[in-house]
């Protein structure tokens, strides 16, 4: 059983070295792919807890294999982030949704006014779920922008999102016509 403790903390010393010794190139290799610093730092946490499943690959952590290897982790784990964070949507024509042409007066009073009403609903809902749709709808900002900006785990403001969003259309759905 003692072994196995010595072996748990030699990985863990392994583990605490790989951070200290390239944390900041695995930061500017996430940085160059996904153009932002929070999202960086979340593909480099993404790639150290990979990288905690696969220690025993790396024999010497000083080696020059060692650096190119979780160099190359935190470049897969930026680009899987990349890939993950990409949004395609196709959008309807503004002529099918309002019924009006695109550009008239009439239509962009409707869209504004559509947009302050969503506002309003949006500002008098708890502040929790208030900061995130805000950050998220008006400002918008990722899920991971968000996290970053109000230092609350990636979970917790996806959930919050999910959560805001039902309510938001509940309000919605629920304001007379």
């Amino acid at each position: 059983m003692e072994q196995f403790g010595n072996m748990q903390s030699e990985e863990n010393d392994k583990f605490v070295l790989l951070y200290k010794l390239y944390y900041k190139q695995m930061l500017y290799a996430a940085k160059q792919i996904l153009r932002d610093h929070c999202e960086a730092e979340n593909a480099v946490q993404e790639a150290f807890l990979g990288l905690s499943n696969h220690l025993h690959k790396i024999e010497d952590v000083y080696k020059r294999e060692s650096f190119y290897y979780v160099v190359r982790a935190a470049r897969n784990a930026a680009i899987n982030l990349l890939h993950a964070n990409k949004k395609w949507m196709e959008y309807e024509p503004l002529e099918r949704v309002t019924g009006l042409p695109a550009g008239s007066p009439a239509a962009e009073r409707e869209i504004r006014e559509q947009y302050d009403r969503v506002l309003s609903h949006i500002e008098r809902m708890k502040p929790c779920y208030r900061e995130v749709l805000y950050l998220h709808f008006v400002k918008e900002r990722s899920a991971s922008e968000i996290s970053c900006l109000l230092q609350l785990k990636l979970s917790t403001v996806k959930q919050r999102l999910v959560r805001g969003k039902k309510e938001l259309l509940a309000r919605i759905g629920s304001e007379p016509e």
